[in-house]
């Protein structure tokens, strides 16, 4: 038996269109690259992310020398803004300088929003 014929027997489904057979199974919510309708919020500038690697790479943990146990990054972080001196830096400025420092470690922090909010204060703290 064509291997169709029993998907249609078990699914019971007529047509080709699996975005209307998703749709009304599981409504708006088939998965979180499936949306019937766009939501408009989602397209609103809200949000800044900041990771420690790319996608590709791994983030690296410290090598021990402290008590805690955390990333390279985390640990860069936390050193840049102990030692900033002057007016806090911009996102993008943050991360550019992590980046630099972890240039030997093979990862590369990355700043995800848009071009507004890299240019804006990081946490707007001082």
């Amino acid at each position: 038996m064509p291997i169709e014929s029993v998907l249609r027997h078990l699914s019971h489904v007529d047509s080709p269109d699996i975005r209307t057979l998703l749709r009304d199974i599981y409504g708006n919510q088939a998965s979180i690259l499936f949306r019937w309708h766009v939501d408009p919020d989602a397209r609103v500038d809200r949000g800044i992310l900041i990771s420690g690697c790319q996608s590709n790479e791994t983030a690296v943990d410290d090598d021990g020398k402290h008590r805690r146990p955390y990333g390279l990054f985390t640990d860069e972080l936390c050193s840049t803004l102990r030692n900033l001196r002057g007016p806090m830096m911009s996102n993008a400025e943050l991360v550019e300088t992590i980046r630099d420092k972890l240039r030997n470690e093979h990862q590369h922090p990355c700043l995800y929003c848009s071009d507004r909010r890299a240019d804006a204060p990081f946490l707007r703290v001082r």
